[in-house]
């Protein structure tokens, strides 16, 4: 996959493998996202999952263009469905910062 940090994560052609990550990790939410529709009371239609799961692979595409690693997203859950982005930039957000704190306080390697 060509990143360009200039590009919209949208515009991202991402390739097949790269594709079959981010299917395969949508098929991991799948059963999280049944219970919690049905927990809260939301009526999950397939036009509600089709543009779920476009979110979702837009944003996994928008973190895999900064570089984070799916382990960590898998690790942080950086992509739960189920939380509003503005949640999920604030995990990215403290993910950031423990990582730059943490390169700070090594000592460098000279």
């Amino acid at each position: 996959m060509t990143l360009s940090t200039t590009a919209p994560a949208r515009s991202l052609a991402p390739s097949r493998r790269t594709d079959a990550k981010i299917s395969a990790r949508w098929r991991e939410w799948c059963p999280a996202i049944r219970i919690w529709s049905q927990s809260s009371g939301v009526q999950l239609t397939a036009q509600i999952g089709s543009i779920m799961r476009g979110m979702h692979k837009s944003w996994l595409l928008e973190l895999l263009a900064l570089g984070i690693e799916m382990r960590v997203i898998r690790r942080l859950e950086l992509d739960d469905p189920r939380l509003p982005l503005s949640m999920l930039r604030e995990r990215l957000r403290d993910y950031q910062q423990r990582s730059q704190t943490l390169r700070q306080q090594r000592p460098s390697r000279r």
